[in-house]
């Protein structure tokens, strides 16, 4: 199982993997974070649906975003190992690790929203499709190619979902827009 949240190879903190769950597909051949991951480390993410936030900081709404005819997506991302230093096993999320053991982090490739979900969000995660799978994953193409609207669905769920505890079937449930 890979971590969501990529933490470099070369990084000397870890806490770095919560700036890095997500990498812009427009940028992350060249930004030093994700340079090396982009040319030889790539990978896809199988979802059912992602998660996107709208509405103010205290009164934020929920939405579930899936492919309409239920298939599973697959989003495009970038993989890495990096090494547990001495000072990360001691304190931290990587407590009860050893020095040296290696952590498989990765993140998510977004691209500009199309406009299933452009009203909800600017960005959304690059998606591929099982003919694109390959090449993709050998890094022939510069990046991955947008998706069509008329392929996504978003529904307002509840606001459980904004609790990271709760991670269960019904954070899925559909809920009225409340915000």
């Amino acid at each position: 199982m890979l971590r969501w949240g990529l933490i470099p190879g070369w990084a000397k903190d870890p806490a770095i993997a919560h700036r890095l769950i997500n990498a812009r597909v427009e940028t992350a051949a060249e930004k030093p974070s994700f340079r090396g991951a982009w040319r030889a480390r790539r990978c896809l993410i199988p979802a059912n649906g992602y998660f996107e936030w709208t509405g103010a900081a205290k009164a934020r709404q929920p939405w579930l975003i899936r492919r309409r005819d239920g298939e599973p997506l697959f989003l495009a991302g970038l993989w890495e190992s990096w090494r547990v230093t001495g000072d990360s096993a001691s304190s931290g999320r990587f407590v009860g690790y050893e020095p040296d053991d290696r952590i498989e982090t990765f993140t998510v490739i977004t691209t500009q929203a199309n406009e299933d979900v452009s009203a909800i969000h600017h960005r959304m995660p690059a998606l591929l499709r099982p003919g694109q799978f390959e090449s993709w994953l050998t890094g022939v193409p510069d990046a991955p190619p947008s998706t069509p609207p008329g392929q996504l669905a978003a529904q307002a769920v509840g606001i459980r979902v904004n609790d990271p505890r709760n991670d269960d079937p019904d954070c899925l449930l559909p809920s009225p827009v409340l915000f």
